[in-house]
């Protein structure tokens, strides 16, 4: 996902604008595609070895067909036929787990032309599909390396950038207590940088962590600076896959400071969905 910002403050006649683009990603454990069996020597796929002809071996291992020579420990399904040590007790074939993390809307955010004392919020919203009963974890990181820096100036970015955490909005640290969200001053210009915040979702919203807010610009609503996209803690954590789609609302709050170079920022978040063990 990608995040675009505008900074709608004119300093010295030029606007400053910023605007956020926004990646996806979906990961799927490997134990969930399709039954993978695997030891120190060799990895098998299910699916892929059962229709040897009476043996298949190598340097390292040797399978036999269910009506093959009996070998010791030998195992058998619908979808795979396979032996060595550990592996001859194996799960049963059943559907492989899926997700798919699409965005509804806000896949391009654009901020607008931003001024002092002007706090702008935004929001994207989330589409989950998965068949996996345990539930998924829903993750946000900017793309940058620099240190707290989402948006920043294409032509000079280690330079010219808007500071995500300038007035006073914490890193994010993982749901609970200590996520380190908190809401955004009332005072407009008190609070300065971007936060993000889930408003919305329809499993497991952690209000301790988020808030109670329910809409975009509810004041209820906790904001956090963005994690680095490679580090990034699951700011969702749902249990369950019901209801089937889920949704989930991320929202933005961005303030600049009164010195804020006028130019044009952009920067991009990354959202990455990964299904519960």
């Amino acid at each position: 996902m990608s995040l675009f910002a505008r900074t709608g403050l004119i300093l010295q006649g030029v606007a400053i604008f910023a605007c956020l683009i926004l990646v996806l990603a979906w990961l799927v454990p490997d134990d969930a595609l399709g039954y993978i069996a695997s030891s120190s020597s060799f990895i098998l796929f299910g699916g892929g070895v059962d229709s040897i002809a009476g043996t298949g071996s190598s340097s390292t291992f040797f399978n036999t067909s269910a009506g093959g020579q009996a070998v010791a420990g030998v195992a058998s399904s619908s979808s795979f036929i396979a032996c060595k040590g550990a592996l001859c007790d194996q799960p049963a074939a059943g559907t492989p787990t899926s997700l798919t993390l699409t965005i509804e809307s806000g896949g391009t955010v654009s901020f607008g032309t931003l001024g002092f004392q002007s706090r702008v919020t935004r929001t994207t919203n989330l589409r989950i599909d998965t068949t996996n009963a345990t539930g998924y974890q829903l993750s946000a990181g900017r793309q940058r390396a620099i240190a707290n820096v989402t948006l920043a100036s294409s032509a000079n970015p280690g330079s010219v950038y808007i500071d995500d955490i300038g007035g006073g909005i914490d890193v994010f640290g993982g749901l609970g207590g200590s996520c380190g969200a908190a809401q955004w001053p009332a005072a407009s210009g008190a609070s300065t940088g971007l936060g993000f915040t889930v408003w919305a979702a329809s499993i497991n919203k952690d209000t301790t962590c988020w808030g109670a807010g329910s809409t975009e610009s509810a004041i209820e609503n906790r904001y956090a600076a963005l994690q680095a996209s490679s580090a990034a803690s699951a700011f969702l954590s749902a249990t369950s896959n019901s209801p089937n789609p889920s949704f989930a609302s991320v929202g933005y709050s961005l303030e600049i400071t009164q010195l804020q170079q006028a130019t044009g920022y952009s920067g991009q978040v990354i959202f990455t969905g990964t299904t519960a063990p």
